[in-house]
């Protein structure tokens, strides 16, 4: 079932690799390692830019991985119209310096 975001409906995240997924579980991305990350997602408003950002949460709080691009025009078709359905595809590399 699509989920509902501020300016978007998003459809599907896709993160490979992702065995815990099978599961239902949290992706678990180890340190020195990289994933791609997927969103099929449909915008509510039209705009010439657009934003990533991932977060690693935990019972700290959330914290930001540092030197992601957050230019997500990089990553998918701008400017964005009201809509259109469309995948962002990022590769995530976690550094091995990445907090535990």
């Amino acid at each position: 079932e699509p989920a509902l975001a501020p300016n978007c409906t998003v459809h599907e995240v896709r993160i490979t690799p992702c065995a815990d997924a099978t599961e239902n579980k949290p992706c678990k991305i180890k340190r020195g390692r990289s994933a791609s990350i997927s969103v099929d997602f449909t915008p509510t408003v039209s705009g010439d830019g657009l934003t990533g950002k991932i977060f690693w949460v935990n019972q700290m709080g959330d914290l930001p991985f540092v030197g992601m691009n957050s230019d997500a025009c990089s990553f998918t078709t701008c400017p964005i119209q009201a809509g259109n359905r469309q995948t962002y595809e990022y590769q995530l590399s976690v550094s091995k310096k990445f907090p535990v």
